[in-house]
């Protein structure tokens, strides 16, 4: 073989190779996988939806996270050890029915775009944690970074909603897999919270 075209024929295999590997890297980095979720959203498709999020380890972990924020919010019951103690009984008790209606309202919003709520208990504390993180009206704005230095990846994502007009930094933990980064966890959600309450407090004291 001439070796001209032996060594064209090298380059375009080294070529192929390296674009090959780049693209799977990027196939399988958390980055992609978390655009994955996001188009799932936006083009209702359940099946990808599932692929890219845990949503019972989101939904679960969000609740608790979220019910611990609320119960820090009251200086009385932080210390009374009978109050902790129910509260935390209660937080336990609801748990179940609170998620399972949390993930059944999301799953109907992945299909039908649109955020419907029932009349069980458990549906009035999702809709009630959905109303106060501003769920309906949220949207994401870009990926920011992607920290992959632990055994879990942490996304920071730029959202905004009708309270975070200029926006705030979620940090999306995302856990490997089967060789897939799914969603599980939103790292600081009660700094998201308290950046919230802070908005609307201010708001309530401008308007005094």
């Amino acid at each position: 073989m001439n070796k001209k075209i032996l060594a064209l024929a090298i380059g375009i295999v080294v070529i192929v190779l390296g674009i090959g590997a780049g693209l799977y890297f990027y196939w399988t980095s958390p980055e992609y996988c978390f655009q994955q979720a996001q188009e799932a959203v936006q083009t209702h498709n359940e099946k990808q939806f599932a692929r890219y999020t845990d949503l019972d380890g989101l939904c679960n972990s969000s609740y608790l996270m979220f019910q611990n924020y609320e119960a820090s919010r009251d200086a009385e019951l932080m210390h009374s050890r009978t109050g902790m103690i129910m509260f935390l009984q209660v937080r336990n008790l609801i748990q179940p029915e609170a998620v399972a209606s949390a993930k059944k309202t999301i799953l109907s919003y992945v299909k039908n775009g649109r955020w419907t709520y029932g009349t069980e208990a458990g549906e009035y504390v999702s809709r009630g944690m959905a109303d106060t993180l501003d769920i309906p009206h949220t949207q994401v704005l870009d990926v920011q970074d992607v920290d992959t230095s632990h055994s879990d990846a942490v996304v920071s994502v730029k959202v905004k909603n009708s309270i975070l007009t200029d926006g705030f930094v979620l940090k999306v933990n995302m856990r490997k897999e089967d060789g897939t980064w799914r969603i599980n966890r939103i790292n600081n959600l009660k700094e998201y919270l308290e950046a919230m309450d802070k908005v609307r407090n201010h708001k309530v004291k401008g308007a005094a």
